[in-house]
């Protein structure tokens, strides 16, 4: 149901929307919790006027509803009625899709004779909240000596419903171990990546003088591949990837903004 994306040297819209294959551990619920923040930022990106930005999430959204969604387990329990006003919402999306293909063809063309990129600089910001945790030997949302897990998410939920933000991925710390992913981290960012290819997983580790930070992802498909198949839980190990990548990586799509402001809500 999905209509093909205008595509341009700068900008692989197949590689940016493809298509998410169903995992049945993540419930339905937070599948379409997902395509309503995909629809929230797409408001923002319309009211901004950044017409490249609102087609790539609305193409994730038509496909997120029409291509992924519906092979969902709990997707037939769901009663007609919420079937048919998503299915509404998907119409209203692809007409918009096909009104912004011009504009946003003449966008890319001239981004194509620009196209600049900004300085890379260094991770600033949680260092603080994570050191002043780990003089206590406390985990800041992640997992370390002593596993911590999470509690009352609905919580982090209503703020970001609140404040309409949207998840780019997750922020943990390791108070006294080196910076890596451990199996346990590997299956928290799993849930983030399969939603959103780009999501990222910052990792403090501030007595760690080598790397005292990290920003890693699952390598796909390699990485994302192991974890969809494995069932475990807790801390294990993990076969390696079929195609020789490692299970995880530094990510190469991240750039720093060490003007960029932001809030810290302390929900502990």
């Amino acid at each position: 149901m999905r209509r093909p994306a205008y595509s341009s040297p700068s900008f692989n819209f197949s590689a940016m929307t493809r298509k998410i294959d169903v995992d049945n551990r993540i419930s339905l619920r937070n599948y379409y919790r997902i395509a309503d923040n995909l629809l929230k930022q797409a408001s923002i990106y319309r009211e901004e006027k950044n017409l490249i930005d609102l087609y790539v999430i609305l193409l994730r959204y038509s496909s997120l509803v029409s291509e992924t969604i519906p092979y969902h387990r709990d997707y037939q329990v769901l009663c007609s009625k919420e079937r048919s006003f998503y299915k509404k919402k998907l119409l209203a999306v692809l007409d918009e899709l096909e009104n912004l293909k011009p504009e946003v063809r003449r966008q890319l063309d001239e981004l194509e004779k620009v196209n600049a990129r900004t300085p890379v600089h260094h991770v600033d910001g949680p260092d603080k909240i994570s050191y002043a945790s780990s003089l206590n030997n406390k985990a800041s949302l992640g997992y370390s000596n002593k596993p911590c897990q999470t509690l009352n998410e609905e919580e982090i939920f209503e703020v970001q419903d609140k404040r309409s933000l949207f998840s780019l991925g997750w922020i943990h710390t390791h108070p006294t171990q080196t910076c890596f992913m451990s199996s346990v981290d590997l299956h928290t960012h799993y849930s983030y990546q399969v939603m959103l290819p780009e999501a990222i997983a910052i990792v403090m580790a501030p007595t760690d003088t080598s790397s005292p930070h990290g920003i890693f992802h699952l390598s796909d498909p390699g990485g994302v591949s192991v974890i969809r198949n494995c069932q475990q839980h807790g801390f294990h190990p993990h076969e390696e990837p079929e195609d020789g990548s490692p299970i995880y990586e530094h990510c190469s799509h991240v750039y720093m903004n060490e003007k960029l402001n932001f809030d810290v809500v302390d929900l502990r």
